[in-house]
Protein backbone atom coordinates (compact mmCIF):
# COMPACT_ATOMS: atom_id res chain seq x y z
CA UNK A 1 0.00 0.00 0.00
CA UNK A 2 1.32 3.51 -0.92
CA UNK A 3 2.28 5.87 1.81
CA UNK A 4 0.68 9.26 0.84
CA UNK A 5 2.20 12.55 2.52
CA UNK A 6 -0.63 15.08 3.83
CA UNK A 7 0.55 18.40 4.57
CA UNK A 8 -2.28 20.19 5.79
CA UNK A 9 -1.43 19.75 9.21
CA UNK A 10 1.43 22.31 8.48
CA UNK A 11 -0.88 24.90 6.81
CA UNK A 12 -3.21 24.33 10.37
CA UNK A 13 0.16 24.71 12.68
CA UNK A 14 0.88 28.36 11.00
CA UNK A 15 -2.71 29.31 11.11
CA UNK A 16 -3.18 28.12 14.87
CA UNK A 17 0.25 30.01 16.09
CA UNK A 18 -0.36 33.89 14.17
CA UNK A 19 0.17 35.42 17.56
CA UNK A 20 -2.18 37.56 19.69
CA UNK A 21 -5.48 38.95 18.36
CA UNK A 22 -3.68 42.41 17.77
CA UNK A 23 -1.43 39.97 15.11
CA UNK A 24 -4.09 37.86 13.72
CA UNK A 25 -5.87 41.49 12.79
CA UNK A 26 -2.75 43.19 11.50
CA UNK A 27 -2.69 40.01 9.53
CA UNK A 28 -6.60 40.30 8.60
CA UNK A 29 -5.82 43.87 7.18
CA UNK A 30 -3.00 43.14 4.98
CA UNK A 31 -4.13 42.46 1.52
CA UNK A 32 -1.71 40.49 0.63
CA UNK A 33 -2.82 37.74 2.89
CA UNK A 34 -5.23 35.56 2.48
CA UNK A 35 -7.64 35.42 6.03
CA UNK A 36 -10.48 32.80 6.07
CA UNK A 37 -11.32 29.24 6.52
CA UNK A 38 -11.96 26.42 3.63
CA UNK A 39 -15.01 24.46 4.45
CA UNK A 40 -13.63 20.69 3.79
CA UNK A 41 -14.55 17.10 4.99
CA UNK A 42 -13.21 15.49 7.65
CA UNK A 43 -11.30 13.58 5.07
CA UNK A 44 -8.81 16.12 2.89
CA UNK A 45 -6.47 15.27 0.64
CA UNK A 46 -2.99 16.49 -0.74
CA UNK A 47 -1.34 20.32 -1.03
CA UNK A 48 -2.36 23.65 -1.04
CA UNK A 49 -1.41 26.28 -3.51
CA UNK A 50 -1.47 30.28 -3.50
CA UNK A 51 -3.17 31.76 -6.75
CA UNK A 52 -3.36 35.58 -6.09
CA UNK A 53 -5.75 36.13 -3.32
CA UNK A 54 -7.61 32.99 -3.76
CA UNK A 55 -6.03 29.22 -1.91
CA UNK A 56 -6.54 25.73 -4.32
CA UNK A 57 -6.69 23.25 -2.17
CA UNK A 58 -7.49 19.50 -2.68
CA UNK A 59 -10.30 17.48 -0.85
CA UNK A 60 -12.11 13.98 -0.22
CA UNK A 61 -11.46 10.52 0.42
CA UNK A 62 -8.64 8.49 -1.04
CA UNK A 63 -10.79 6.02 -3.97
CA UNK A 64 -11.62 6.72 -7.97
CA UNK A 65 -13.32 9.93 -8.68
CA UNK A 66 -13.55 10.95 -5.31
CA UNK A 67 -11.66 13.50 -4.78
CA UNK A 68 -11.56 17.22 -6.32
CA UNK A 69 -9.64 20.87 -5.57
CA UNK A 70 -11.79 23.99 -4.53
CA UNK A 71 -10.68 27.43 -4.74
CA UNK A 72 -11.21 29.71 -1.46
CA UNK A 73 -11.71 33.34 -2.81
CA UNK A 74 -11.09 36.10 -0.43
CA UNK A 75 -14.33 37.04 -0.25
CA UNK A 76 -15.29 34.04 1.41
CA UNK A 77 -16.89 32.06 -1.81
CA UNK A 78 -15.51 28.34 -2.36
CA UNK A 79 -15.75 26.96 -5.71
CA UNK A 80 -14.83 23.19 -6.73
CA UNK A 81 -12.98 23.68 -10.00
CA UNK A 82 -11.41 20.18 -11.08
CA UNK A 83 -13.47 17.07 -10.02
CA UNK A 84 -12.81 13.45 -10.52
CA UNK A 85 -9.62 12.66 -9.19
CA UNK A 86 -8.36 9.20 -7.44
CA UNK A 87 -5.16 10.21 -5.03
CA UNK A 88 -3.66 13.91 -5.44
CA UNK A 89 -0.38 14.42 -5.20
CA UNK A 90 0.87 17.90 -5.43
CA UNK A 91 -0.11 21.21 -6.50
CA UNK A 92 1.73 24.05 -8.05
CA UNK A 93 0.39 27.57 -9.47
CA UNK A 94 2.36 28.76 -12.13
CA UNK A 95 2.43 32.33 -11.92
CA UNK A 96 3.27 33.12 -15.60
CA UNK A 97 1.10 30.40 -17.30
CA UNK A 98 -1.10 31.01 -14.92
CA UNK A 99 -2.37 27.45 -14.50
CA UNK A 100 -2.90 24.73 -11.46
CA UNK A 101 -0.46 22.26 -11.79
CA UNK A 102 -1.18 19.02 -9.81
CA UNK A 103 -0.37 15.33 -9.76
CA UNK A 104 -2.68 11.99 -9.01
CA UNK A 105 -0.97 8.51 -8.29
CA UNK A 106 -4.20 6.66 -8.03
CA UNK A 107 -4.11 5.56 -11.94
CA UNK A 108 -4.03 1.77 -10.69
CA UNK A 109 -6.72 1.73 -8.55
CA UNK A 110 -9.51 -0.56 -10.00
CA UNK A 111 -11.90 1.53 -12.18
CA UNK A 112 -9.52 4.70 -12.88
CA UNK A 113 -9.76 6.04 -16.11
CA UNK A 114 -6.71 7.93 -15.77
CA UNK A 115 -3.63 9.23 -12.91
CA UNK A 116 -0.27 8.83 -12.44
CA UNK A 117 0.40 11.44 -14.36
CA UNK A 118 0.57 15.41 -14.34
CA UNK A 119 -2.22 17.62 -15.07
CA UNK A 120 -2.48 21.43 -15.94
CA UNK A 121 -6.11 23.42 -15.70
CA UNK A 122 -5.82 26.76 -17.51
CA UNK A 123 -7.14 30.32 -15.97
CA UNK A 124 -7.73 28.98 -12.30
CA UNK A 125 -8.86 32.01 -10.62
CA UNK A 126 -12.04 32.13 -13.47
CA UNK A 127 -13.11 28.73 -13.40
CA UNK A 128 -16.71 28.94 -12.36
CA UNK A 129 -17.59 24.92 -12.49
CA UNK A 130 -15.88 21.91 -11.90
CA UNK A 131 -13.44 20.54 -14.62
CA UNK A 132 -13.13 17.00 -15.15
CA UNK A 133 -9.49 16.13 -14.26
CA UNK A 134 -9.59 13.58 -17.33
CA UNK A 135 -9.76 16.38 -19.55
CA UNK A 136 -6.65 17.97 -18.08
CA UNK A 137 -3.68 15.69 -18.56
CA UNK A 138 -0.46 17.00 -20.18
CA UNK A 139 0.90 13.52 -20.08
CA UNK A 140 -0.89 10.35 -20.63
CA UNK A 141 -1.45 8.08 -17.78
CA UNK A 142 0.47 5.43 -16.22
CA UNK A 143 3.51 8.01 -16.97
CA UNK A 144 4.49 8.84 -13.23
CA UNK A 145 3.37 6.17 -11.44
CA UNK A 146 4.15 7.54 -8.05
CA UNK A 147 3.44 11.26 -9.05
CA UNK A 148 3.89 13.81 -6.23
CA UNK A 149 5.92 16.40 -5.65
CA UNK A 150 4.92 19.16 -8.93
CA UNK A 151 7.33 22.20 -9.43
CA UNK A 152 6.81 25.02 -12.27
CA UNK A 153 9.96 26.48 -13.48
CA UNK A 154 10.99 29.78 -16.03
CA UNK A 155 9.92 29.17 -19.03
CA UNK A 156 6.75 27.03 -18.72
CA UNK A 157 8.79 23.34 -17.79
CA UNK A 158 7.65 22.04 -15.30
CA UNK A 159 9.21 19.31 -12.57
CA UNK A 160 7.46 16.27 -11.20
CA UNK A 161 8.81 13.89 -8.08
CA UNK A 162 8.03 10.26 -8.45
CA UNK A 163 8.41 8.74 -5.59
CA UNK A 164 8.52 5.41 -6.47
CA UNK A 165 10.80 4.42 -3.37
CA UNK A 166 13.81 2.61 -2.86
CA UNK A 167 16.78 3.44 -5.83
CA UNK A 168 13.93 4.18 -8.31
CA UNK A 169 12.59 7.62 -7.36
CA UNK A 170 13.35 10.21 -9.19
CA UNK A 171 12.26 13.84 -10.86
CA UNK A 172 10.68 14.05 -14.22
CA UNK A 173 11.84 17.44 -16.29
CA UNK A 174 8.65 18.04 -18.98
CA UNK A 175 9.47 19.93 -21.47
CA UNK A 176 7.93 21.08 -24.53
CA UNK A 177 5.52 18.20 -23.92
CA UNK A 178 8.28 15.68 -23.96
CA UNK A 179 9.64 14.34 -20.09
CA UNK A 180 12.95 13.09 -18.91
CA UNK A 181 14.73 11.99 -16.23
CA UNK A 182 16.22 15.20 -14.30
CA UNK A 183 17.59 13.27 -11.14
CA UNK A 184 17.33 9.48 -10.77
CA UNK A 185 18.15 7.32 -7.90
CA UNK A 186 15.98 8.35 -5.28
CA UNK A 187 13.70 6.59 -2.77
CA UNK A 188 10.53 8.47 -1.42
CA UNK A 189 10.45 12.17 -2.62
CA UNK A 190 8.66 14.38 -0.19
CA UNK A 191 8.98 17.62 -2.21
CA UNK A 192 10.44 19.85 -4.86
CA UNK A 193 11.29 23.55 -4.51
CA UNK A 194 13.94 26.04 -6.08
CA UNK A 195 16.19 28.19 -4.02
CA UNK A 196 15.75 32.03 -4.04
CA UNK A 197 18.89 32.64 -4.12
CA UNK A 198 21.17 31.24 -6.55
CA UNK A 199 19.05 29.04 -8.54
CA UNK A 200 19.10 26.12 -7.40
CA UNK A 201 16.79 22.89 -6.26
CA UNK A 202 15.68 21.41 -3.13
CA UNK A 203 14.67 18.32 -3.60
CA UNK A 204 13.23 16.46 -0.23
CA UNK A 205 14.04 12.87 -0.03
CA UNK A 206 13.12 9.80 2.53
CA UNK A 207 15.28 7.10 1.96
CA UNK A 208 14.32 2.79 2.58
CA UNK A 209 15.28 3.19 6.18
CA UNK A 210 12.58 6.24 6.38
CA UNK A 211 15.83 8.56 6.86
CA UNK A 212 15.25 11.64 5.12
CA UNK A 213 17.02 14.70 4.34
CA UNK A 214 17.11 17.70 1.68
CA UNK A 215 19.70 17.84 -1.23
CA UNK A 216 20.89 20.53 -3.38
CA UNK A 217 21.04 20.39 -7.13
CA UNK A 218 21.65 22.33 -9.92
CA UNK A 219 19.06 22.98 -12.56
CA UNK A 220 20.54 21.02 -14.71
CA UNK A 221 19.91 17.93 -12.28
CA UNK A 222 23.39 17.46 -10.75
CA UNK A 223 24.44 17.25 -6.90
CA UNK A 224 25.75 20.19 -5.14
CA UNK A 225 25.33 19.03 -1.59
CA UNK A 226 23.11 18.81 1.25
CA UNK A 227 21.31 20.70 3.04
CA UNK A 228 20.39 18.93 5.88
CA UNK A 229 20.08 14.88 6.88
CA UNK A 230 19.30 12.88 9.20
CA UNK A 231 15.49 13.80 9.38
CA UNK A 232 12.35 12.00 10.78
CA UNK A 233 10.37 13.50 7.42
CA UNK A 234 11.16 15.71 4.52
Amino acid sequence: MRTRFFRFIVLAAVVASCGSSEERAAVKDDPVYVVGSIPLPAVVAADVAVAGTAVLAGQGPFGVGLQSIVRRDADGTTTTIVSGLNALGGLAYDVAGDRLLFTDNGGDLGGATHGDTVYALPSPLTVASPVAASTLTLLPSGSIPFAQAVLPLAGGDILIGDAAGPGSGRVVKLAGGVPTDLISGLDYIAGVALTLVGGELLVGNVDASFTAAIKHYSLAGMPTGTLAGGLSGA
